[in-house]
């Protein structure tokens, strides 16, 4: 009988399938779509090493949790720990935090500037950064910035084999595995056993495993094609407040920006024309009213899942929820989806050994394809 099935193919699960596999689980992972489409996708690739906690008053555990996740996925990205994701690319090995007008508290200044954290000179600030109004001092956080879609490549190049496009319609324990009731492409249907299941479905996780406590975040991101050059930075507003925080793309022609930060969580109550109108507002009054002229813009509203918190505070890093023979687990960002794993891991250790190896099931089920940027699926540009 298989070890674990995985269902959900986003980071959590191709990184927690990446491990199992590693340690002589056998193990597959299903996705009725595909791979990261959801939240994944539409994360900014930030590997955050707590310093935006910090900024926003929200550090000690929050920001203990995911210090060591940028050395982490650069261990990985490098080549120099499993799983390798030398094929995946990296943005920028630098994000920024942006500071005008007001500048910094000194205490927080102080806080920043420590370890791995320093003060850029003007020679070393990007392009971008020339046009904005009053900025005093810039930040370089040793947080890397990775493009999703292609680590979600480099996963399925790796475990093509594990990885397959399946609905799971329903999810039954008994004494001493967990049954699946599938269904694939074009209605065919399909059943799995497996000692173990790993829910790592994001938002869905409840529907197959009722007892999840789980709670959503909402975003409204923005996207503004025909930015002025490539920036990665918190935009702050105020001595504690990120307003945007930005991520850049290359297109064939120039760049889109791909905006979160305070301004997607305020979005939430805006519908898409309001939101627009008020992210070309900021953006004119941090980068000049010229800076929007060539630009378009377009926005995408995102549930994050997270498990469950008193008050529906925010994680300080991944929860994991265990029922029986099922685990379900929430990263809360993709920067924590190897802590997620191994916390995984060491759960599946403590149940059980490898079992004997065996063909995988399902070896004639398709593939799925990796989920397209954002960008790439825009519409309309308004």
């Amino acid at each position: 009988m298989l070890d674990v099935v995985v269902i959900g193919g986003g980071i959590a699960g191709l990184w927690v399938l990446d491990r199992l596999a590693a340690a002589g689980f056998s193990a597959i992972l299903l996705e009725r779509a595909a791979l990261g489409a959801g939240q994944t996708i539409a994360a900014q690739g930030i590997i955050h090493g707590g310093a935006k906690y910090e900024v926003e008053g929200k550090g000690t555990a929050a920001s203990e949790s995911i210090a060591a996740m940028p050395d982490r996925w650069r261990a990985s990205l490098r080549g120099e720990r499993a799983p390798d994701l030398t094929a995946a690319k990296v943005l920028t090995e630098r994000h920024l935090m942006l500071a005008r007008g007001f500048g910094l508290k000194a205490e927080l200044a102080s806080r920043l500037l420590q370890a791995r954290r320093s003060r850029l000179d003007r020679a070393e600030w990007p392009e971008a950064c020339a046009l904005i109004a009053q900025l005093r001092r810039v930040i370089g956080l040793e947080e890397p910035v990775v493009d999703v879609p292609s680590v979600l490549q480099a996963f399925a190049a790796q475990q093509r084999e594990r990885v397959h496009r399946a609905e799971v319609v329903a999810l039954h324990q008994d004494g001493d595995s967990v049954r699946l009731t599938l269904r694939g492409p074009h209605g065919r249907p399909g059943e799995l056993a497996a000692r173990f299941a790993v829910l790592a479905a994001g938002a869905a996780n409840h529907l197959l495993l009722p007892a999840a406590r789980q709670q959503l975040r909402p975003l409204h991101m923005v996207l503004a094609r025909g930015a002025p050059g490539p920036l990665f930075a918190h935009l702050l507003v105020g001595p504690a407040r990120p307003a945007l925080t930005i991520t850049s793309h290359a297109l064939e022609q120039g760049f889109v920006w791909y905006l979160g930060g305070d301004l997607a969580e305020r979005g939430v109550a805006l519908d898409a024309e309001a939101l627009i109108k008020q992210a070309r507002t900021e953006i004119a009054a941090a980068f000049g009213a010229a800076a929007t002229t060539g630009m378009r813009f377009a926005t995408k509203r995102i549930d994050r899942a997270e498990g469950a918190m008193p008050g529906k505070r925010r994680p300080d890093g991944a929860v994991l929820q265990q029922e029986g023979r099922v685990l379900a687990l929430w990263p809360t960002k993709l920067a924590l989806a190897p802590a997620a794993a191994e916390q995984a891991l060491a759960w599946l250790r403590g149940k059980a050994s490898p079992g004997e190896r065996g063909p995988l099931p399902l070896a004639d089920w398709p593939r799925p394809e990796v989920a397209h940027a954002l960008w790439e699926d825009v519409e309309q540009w308004n």
